[in-house]
């Protein structure tokens, strides 16, 4: 889907949502403006973190959404792909923190190697890998996981990062029709209890 098509969606409420919950098998991305259109002395980025429930039993799989939330008004390049919460790759996307009563990370991360050749993405890329991502406008992931937790309290956090148009040069960002979103946001702390 183009970047204008992604555009006219700011105009309009819409849900997209298929596919599978069954774990590893990712939802599509959700894009929907918000019901409250961001006043023009607004200006944050938000990443909000949702699980279905607070409490599991253990080997329950655990519905978890992640989306962002354009409260700025300003237009911004944000990646198609944000689904993957528990892979690092070095381009961009959304990661998820789990750590335990007593703060140790307990998550279970892989990292993304890029193909040979796709090591970098390259500024003209940008109509293949981004979109644009209007003013209340809300984009993002949900997906149905296996954490493998034993009982206990967690905390969830979710980070949102962005490194491979930080290797553009400043000529080819400013080329851009809008600039592409590059702070690291962090999103509330969600709580949720594992029980036997």
């Amino acid at each position: 889907m183009s970047p204008r098509i992604f555009t006219l969606l700011s105009l309009i409420t819409l849900l997209c949502i298929s596919g599978s919950s069954r774990t590893g098998s990712v939802e599509k991305v959700k894009i929907s403006t918000s019901k409250n259109k961001p006043a023009s002395t607004q200006s944050q980025m938000f990443l909000h973190l949702k699980t279905a429930k607070r409490t599991f039993r253990v080997g329950e799989e655990i519905e978890i959404t992640a989306y962002l939330e354009n409260k700025t008004n300003q237009f911004y390049y944000v990646p198609l792909s944000l689904s993957v919460l528990f892979i690092d790759t070095p381009f961009h996307g959304i990661s998820l923190s789990i750590k335990d009563a007593r703060n140790k990370e307990v998550s279970k991360r892989a990292a993304a190697d890029p193909m040979p050749g796709q090591e970098v993405l390259r500024a003209d890329e940008v109509e293949s890998q981004y979109f644009i991502f209007a003013p209340g406008m809300i984009y993002g992931t949900k997906d149905s996981y296996d954490l493998q937790l034993p009982p206990g309290t967690y905390k969830l956090r979710a980070k949102y990062y962005e490194y491979a148009s930080l290797k553009w040069s400043q000529e080819e960002r400013k080329a851009l029709a809008v600039p592409v979103w590059t702070q690291e946001l962090f999103s509330n702390v969600v709580i949720i209890t594992i029980g036997r």
